[in-house]
């Protein structure tokens, strides 16, 4: 990309569950030959998104952007954009000319996944034949949330049954077999959770266009007990 030819940095801040700050580059009259295709300004956008996780926002500010190239634009012209998520009555928010909706179009459990296992600790070694060793502990686990929630925390808690921005606490509990002396007996362990799907639907409008599209989000909760396996050695 001819970063040189850049005459000016528009910058566009969308400020929603996170916040969004991207520098798209545009150019003063007159155009010349030499100014960025779309093609070259969008993969500016793309690699700024992805560094900031927020690629579900892209397709907004493509189409924006492929309109001012299409209506023969002195360079990309937005100006400055505030969209923030803060009422809490409606979900709606409301900056200058931008308008945002969320709304909860699905919430279900999808299964459960299996974490990785660790290692917990030495439960320790049997001083006489016949002995058992058993662990006996409770732990807290947070709960995963993979994507964004743009959603009310209450929406998506009605739906789901549950608070998940609280962890869950975790027994780890298991006896050993009959051991030999001086066996010595060690704990790994790793966790079950119950996954959750949510389907969002986003709905932005700017300047006159309306954008909508569904957002993906993952929800991880702990199952209550953990998963444990021993070794044995001497």
């Amino acid at each position: 990309m001819k970063k040189n030819l850049m005459k000016r940095i528009l910058s566009i801040t969308l400020a929603t569950v996170m916040s969004l700050s991207l520098c798209v580059p545009a150019f003063a009259a007159p155009l010349s030959t030499d100014m960025p295709t779309f093609e070259e300004t969008m993969t500016v956008v793309r690699e700024q998104m992805e560094d900031q996780e927020a690629m579900y926002l892209y397709p907004i500010l493509e189409q924006i952007i492929r309109d001012e190239y299409e209506a023969g634009a002195k360079g990309v012209s937005l100006g400055k954009s505030q969209v923030a998520l803060d009422s809490l009555d409606k979900n709606v928010a409301l900056r200058s000319s931008v308008y945002e909706t969320w709304e909860l179009k699905s919430a279900y459990y999808n299964g459960t996944e299996s974490g990785s296992e660790t290692y917990f600790g030495r439960v320790g070694k049997a001083s006489s034949t016949g002995e058992t060793l058993s662990v006996s502990e409770s732990i807290a686990e947070s709960v995963g949330i993979s994507g964004t929630l743009g959603v009310q925390k209450g929406i998506i808690q009605a739906a789901l049954g549950f608070d998940y921005t609280r962890s869950v606490s975790v027994a780890v509990t298991k006896t050993s077999r009959v051991l030999n002396a001086n066996e010595v007996v060690e704990c790994y362990m790793h966790l079950i959770y119950n996954r959750y799907n949510i389907i969002q639907i986003h709905t932005i409008r700017i300047d006159g266009k309306t954008f909508t599209y569904d957002v993906p989000a993952t929800i991880l909760r702990p199952q209550p007990f953990a998963q444990i396996r021993f070794e044995y050695h001497y």
